[in-house]
């Protein structure tokens, strides 16, 4: 490249143009920084061939753009750690050296992996298994899989997955050094979901989850020479979804994955599968890996503010994020800005269409904005996604209410409770809608459900005894109305609607009673609320 043609600048992102800045002080050319970047294949049509998973973007083009400049610095880590770190202002996540020559638990975490790693290859030189080959990369893999993912306890207090790598080890014959690694401890660190921790602060306070677990795997698997990628997981192995701990398949998973045999091997240290079969995943570089982390880091956050800076950061370091997108409009949601919430949201879709969620909160935003059109449009493309998911059902059914088109309403509360029979939100939200079409049996039914499968949830007893004081039947009335006070005393609706009933059963003397607790309450008696009940002014 005769001139160096910048795509960016310090305005655009603070953090490519520091880190450019940097490179050129080590006489990194522009060429070199030209190398393209990685982009996640979600819908088939990111890359030239659709079975792609990834594929590389801008390599050569003559323009150096900011991911360009991250993905660059990132992939060269080893060799550009500290100005990395200076840039970012933090450790590298997925390393096991602090670069702070006055500690030293670093250097016996490094030793430590180094003697195992040593060791494994011993044993696998003994068995005539030659460095280099796919066997030996496998074994090695499985061996640092049991070194970082297994608890050094007695076997039979073991974990599930804890005893399936022990036997997938003594299988391959490498029962010598699960030996070694009970006698000399692992990285094993116990489940902590607080905090989104680097590998060393990780082994440092033993705590960590399936993102910490594969940030130690993939610093122990670079230091025994083999090639790891991390990769993100939308689908998890079917295998293990309903296992203790496991985690569920809407939730975004990482793991690490290891070419052997001409395919990607999954390696998951957190579900202890050597080759896991996840149905939908995508390797991602470290710069993508970069972002998730912060992503997370804003997810665990408690502060607001702070948890918007953490998901920005991790949009300029990839601008595909669109877990990053999704989270940031998810807390703009929560400080009532609902704009750029649905900006973001609609940012998430865009990196990729193919996501769930985004679509679900997108059309819950438009919802709370009053646009019913936008939000049903939004809840029918999470349905076209995901015709299963009974959630996406329940919420186009609470906006098709709000709109006032009941039938549909109805019917889509009825796919969502037929998905999953103990929906109460369901139950009471048909219930709501019948009522609005004057079925008032059908809604008392309803309500009758929910309270069978809550007793605890008083909405659909006031609801309910709406509907019997309407219909006449005082005692049931009563009844309802009397169990909303015993779950919530400081209702002054409840003893306002009682008090009516009592009027009406001709018990004046509770009438007054329940009339003055709900004044007492907050009821005032020359502003009483609107209800659909035609209330009964009682002196």
């Amino acid at each position: 490249m005769d001139e160096c043609k910048i795509k960016f600048s310090a305005a655009d992102n603070d953090i490519a143009y520091s880190l450019y800045e940097q490179l050129t002080k080590y006489n990194v050319s522009c060429d070199e920084i030209d190398s393209g970047y990685t982009v996640s294949n979600f819908t088939g049509k990111e890359c030239p061939v659709a079975t792609e998973k990834t594929c590389r973007r801008g390599e050569k083009d003559g323009v150096v753009e900011a991911t360009e400049v991250n993905e660059y610095a990132l992939n060269n880590y080893q060799r550009y750690q500290k100005m990395i770190e200076g840039v970012l202002k933090r450790e590298i996540p997925w390393v096991l050296d602090d670069l702070d020559p006055k500690t030293t638990f670093d250097e016996g975490v490094r030793e430590k992996a180094s003697l195992a790693i040593g060791r494994l290859k011993n044993i696998l030189r003994k068995k005539k298994i030659k460095e280099g080959t796919e066997e030996f990369r496998e074994k090695m893999a499985l061996g640092l899989l049991y070194l970082v993912s297994v608890p050094i306890e007695k076997t039979k207090d073991l974990s599930l997955e804890a005893r399936e790598v022990e036997d997938e080890l003594k299988k391959a014959g490498l029962q010598e050094f699960a030996k070694y690694v009970r006698a000399n401890g692992g990285f094993y660190v116990r489940p902590d979901v607080s905090h989104e921790h680097s590998a060393l602060d990780a082994i440092k306070n033993d705590k960590g989850k399936c993102t910490e677990k594969s940030k130690i795997l993939y610093a122990v698997m670079k230091m025994a020479g083999l090639d790891p990628v991390f990769v993100k997981v939308y689908e998890i192995d079917e295998r293990v979804i309903r296992r203790a701990g496991a985690p569920q398949p809407t939730q975004l998973h990482v793991c690490i994955g290891l070419e052997i045999k001409g395919r990607l091997r999954l390696i998951d240290p957190s579900l202890g599968l050597s080759d896991a079969r996840h149905t939908v995943f995508f390797p991602i570089s470290l710069r993508q890996y970069l972002a998730a982390d912060y992503s997370n880091m804003g997810s665990m956050n408690k502060r607001g503010d702070a948890s918007i800076e953490a998901f920005t950061t991790a949009i300029k370091i990839d601008p595909m994020s669109s877990i990053a997108y999704f989270n940031r409009g998810s807390s703009w949601a929560r400080k009532q800005n609902l704009d750029k919430a649905i900006s973001d949201y609609s940012e998430s879709i865009r990196t990729n269409p193919t996501l769930l969620l985004p679509h679900i909160e997108r059309g819950n935003a438009w919802m709370r904005k009053g646009n019913m059109d936008k939000a049903i449009a939004d809840y029918s493309k999470a349905i076209a996604i995901k015709p299963h998911y009974a959630p996406d059902y329940f919420y186009r059914g609470l906006a098709y209410s709000a709109k006032g088109d009941l039938d549909k309403a109805i019917a889509d509360f009825t796919e969502a409770i037929n998905r999953i029979p103990g929906f109460v939100d369901a139950y009471y939200n048909r219930a709501m809608a019948w009522n609005k079409k004057g079925n008032a049996l059908k809604a008392i039914a309803d309500y009758s459900d929910a309270i069978k499968l809550d007793p605890g949830d008083d909405r659909a007893y006031y609801e309910r005894g709406i509907l019997w004081f309407r219909s006449g039947e005082l005692d049931a009335a009563v009844s309802d109305l009397s169990q909303v006070i015993k779950l919530d005393p400081t209702n002054p609706y409840a003893y306002f609607l009682r008090s009516n009933a009592w009027f009406k059963k001709g018990d004046e003397a509770k009438a007054d009673e329940d009339f003055r607790l709900a004044v007492r309450m907050g009821l005032k008696q020359d502003a009483l609320p609107e209800h659909p009940v035609n209330l009964i002014k009682i002196r």
